[in-house]
């Protein structure tokens, strides 16, 4: 019976309950004659349902307004006695008791009424006695509301334990025990006494959705599938109106609803609620607030109420970019969120990517027309003298932080410097295309026939390929088939820089950036095919370059690519994997522990993201003081700008040779990197003991380079055997007394 009554309250459209809203909403707006009116009219009609009041007393209960409404709440009470509708006088003095009702103006009108409705029933002595609801009790409030809880255990009520038991049905009430018997939905049945149960369970009321867990989950399941809205109308129905995303992730909990699972949901419901004249959704995705509205409302007007109060432009933006996603979009919907976004976007304390982003994603909804003011930033942009590294327009397209504004930058370039000129300030820029540009301008570029512009441009991102990883793999491609030349390159020279770059995309990028998709289709360029690139270079290597290969893999490639690596070296060079041939300190990496690389590359990124930006700027205000060539400022930047270049490019080569300590096969009881030593030296007697680990670990007490003279004299030593070390002040000999390999941090 009760699954029956849940399906006829979930399926009750908002338009039949049109004719409920009217005291609510005459409260909401403080009309009290006019409530005072609509209430009196309302009680006299012949039977009247109670919900709208229970409604308007829920309102007054969180707006601490019960009682303005106390003579109303009394009349109500007389008509309902009048019409012998007990139940219904309780269940609203009930309700005005626990909003904060006067229990000296309401106690005995709730006495009166609960023994009028229900003093025959075989349970009204044990309730009575169990809860002390009885005229003359010291807290009446407390004593109704353990009543009512009890008297809500009925045979076949659904009731709920947040932790524990869960979901549960009703099976029976034994007033002989005095306790109530519980299935839950686990199977397991349990009895509780009287006391417990009111105290632990919630008992579910009609239209909560929880219950359908445990009475209908098919019905369930095909509501929250195919009519997302009613299932939030019904989560709201039971947190006052309104919810937050957070509150309403743990409500789909219940129903069996998480994780991606809850994403998929919510993103479809949002858009519905957005669309629906009954909601108001506030704030972005993950922090938006949810309300149920007392009267219809123009679902343009409300989005453009509530993207005017953004806290922000990138909130503003989020909320459009997520509307205009979904499928079949109102026109006016999106005519709003494009016309809200364009006045946000004037905003000029906004951040500049996000205004950016606004404007192309009104020059997308517009059919390609650009907003004027994206317009004239990029026109200045183009305009500026060239005085930084990077041309002010092309640095403009990399402040574009979505891959497929950076895409969409191509046709910005050809709107602004024309059909005729656009592709040679391509050819000129591809180094500093962003991201999404790059593929997209060497095709145009390939298309163009521009072969030798492709090859110029490979050759110099051979040398440093993390500087446009996206460019360097879309020009690998052309190049391995044979679309461009290979730029003098050797077989060596081209597997080590994919190989590095591979290997910092995988450990730098992470899934999520937008240079995932480059480093997918390097590992797929590398180890595809019928031989696999990786096998072709391979085999067109010397040992040493073999050797290096295998040190830059060692430092985190692609589990595909070092599988493919690993099976080649395999089969041409085996005596790589073999320890004792050369010493590993001995090749050209630079060996490192995992901590002092990522000191080296903060450094890196310091000059690349700050100290290069910042110059760039001096570079500019100097040259804005005029006549160059009395200018001190403007040679002091370029000055700077030479050695700050410098000094990124020598520590580029470092890290590109850097490998780490902790992947090296260190032989035990010889002094090698990764090792600590004790020593004694031999004229002296003066005993020390020393860690010797890589130039960028050096940062500690007691650690030395294992390239510094000191070190150096030791390397390959034993125990008891003797170095003679070839320092700066002269030669020490020292006697090994213990080698120790050192636990570092994996």
């Amino acid at each position: 019976m009760l699954g029956i009554i849940l399906r006829a309250k979930i399926r009750t459209p908002p338009d039949d309950t049109a004719h409920l809203m009217p005291l609510l909403n005459l409260f909401n707006k403080k009309r009290w004659l006019d409530l005072e009116d609509a209430w009196t009219e309302y009680m006299l009609e012949d039977g009247h349902d109670i919900e709208p009041v229970l409604a308007l007393l829920q309102a007054a209960r969180e707006r601490k307004e019960t009682a303005r409404l106390m003579t109303l709440i009394r009349e109500h009470y007389e008509a309902l006695k009048s019409a012998s509708r007990f139940e219904d006088a309780a269940t609203i003095i009930g309700k005005a008791l626990l909003g904060g009702g006067s229990p000296g103006e309401l106690g005995d009108f709730l006495f009166e009424a609960t023994e009028m409705a229900w003093s025959d029933e075989p349970w009204w002595p044990l309730y009575v006695e169990t809860t002390g609801f009885a005229p003359g009790c010291s807290d009446v409030r407390k004593a109704w509301e353990a009543f009512a809880n009890l008297k809500a255990f009925a045979p076949g009520a659904v009731i709920f334990h947040p932790s524990g038991w869960g979901l549960g049905q009703v099976q029976r009430v034994d007033l002989e025990t005095r306790e109530i018997h519980i299935k839950f939905a686990n199977g397991r049945p349990d009895h509780f006494p009287f006391t417990t149960a009111v105290d632990i369970f919630e008992v579910l009321e009609e239209g909560d959705l929880r219950a359908l867990v445990l009475l209908d989950p098919d019905r369930l399941k095909d509501l929250i599938k195919k009519d997302p809205l009613e299932v939030v109308r019904a989560i709201l129905a039971r947190n006052h109106g309104r919810i937050t995303v957070p509150l309403l992730r743990n409500a789909m909990a219940q129903l069996g609803v998480a994780g991606p699972g809850f994403t998929a949901w919510w993103r479809k419901a949002r858009k519905e609620a957005e669309k629906s004249e009954w909601f108001e959704v506030i704030g972005t995705a993950q922090k938006a607030q949810i309300r149920l509205l007392s009267k219809a409302a123009d679902p343009a007007e409300s989005l453009r109420r509530q993207l005017e109060r953004s806290p922000s432009l990138g909130d503003a933006l989020s909320r459009v970019r997520d509307l205009l996603s979904g499928k079949n979009v109102e026109q006016e919907l999106a005519d709003v969120g494009v016309e809200v976004l364009g006045v946000l976007a004037e905003e000029e304390n906004e951040p500049l990517p996000h205004r950016l982003a606004s404007w192309m994603l009104i020059r997308e909804q517009t059919g390609g027309q650009t907003p004027e003011p994206l317009k004239r930033l990029a026109e200045d942009s183009l305009n500026d003298p060239d005085v930084n590294a990077v041309p002010a327009l092309w640095d403009l397209f990399g402040m574009f932080t979505a891959m497929r504004d950076q895409e969409r930058c191509l046709s910005l370039l050809k709107e602004i410097m024309g059909e005729d000129k656009w592709l040679d300030d391509g050819a000129k820029n591809l180094k500093h295309a962003p991201t999404g540009m790059a593929r997209p301008l060497v095709d145009a570029l390939l298309a163009d026939g521009r072969l030798d512009v492709l090859t110029e441009h490979y050759r110099g991102l051979l040398a440093r390929p993390m500087r446009n990883p996206q460019a360097f793999v879309a020009l690998a491609e052309l190049a391995e088939k044979g679309k461009i030349e290979n730029a003098g390159s050797s077989s060596a020279q081209r597997l080590h820089a994919m190989l590095q770059l591979a290997v910092y995309l995988k450990n730098e990028a992470g899934a999520s950036s937008p240079l995932a998709r480059a480093h997918k289709r390097l590992v797929t360029l590398l180890t595809s095919g019928e031989p696999q690139l990786v096998d072709s270079l391979c085999r067109d290597c010397d040992l040493e370059a073999l050797r290096t290969a295998h040190l830059i893999v060692e430092n985190g490639a692609d589990v595909t690519l070092d599988r493919a690596f690993t099976h080649v070296i395999a089969a041409i060079a085996p005596e790589i994997f073999k320890a004792g041939e050369r010493p590993f300190w001995e090749s050209e990496t630079l060996w490192t522990t995992r901590s002092g690389l990522a000191r080296r590359q903060a450094e890196l990124r310091e000059l690349l993201e700050v100290k290069i930006p910042n110059n760039a700027e001096a570079i500019g205000r100097a040259a804005s003081y005029g006549d160059l060539s009395e200018n001190s400022e403007w040679d002091a930047a370029l000055e700077e700008q030479r050695n700050l270049t410098t000094r990124a490019s020598e520590i580029e080569a470092e890290v590109s040779k850097a490998g780490l300590i902790e992947n090296a096969t260190i032989p035990e009881g010889v002094v090698a990197p990764g090792t600590k030593v004790r020593f004694v030296e031999a004229e002296s007697g003066d005993e020390r003991t020393m860690r010797i680990l890589g130039p960028w670990d050096t940062i500690e007490e007691g650690v030395i380079s294992y390239r510094s003279p000191l070190a150096m004299g030791m390397l390959g030593k034993r125990k008891g055997q003797t170095a003679n070390l070839k320092l700066p002040s002269g030669e020490l000999e020292v006697d090994i007394l213990e080698v120790d390999a050192l636990e570092l941090p994996v």
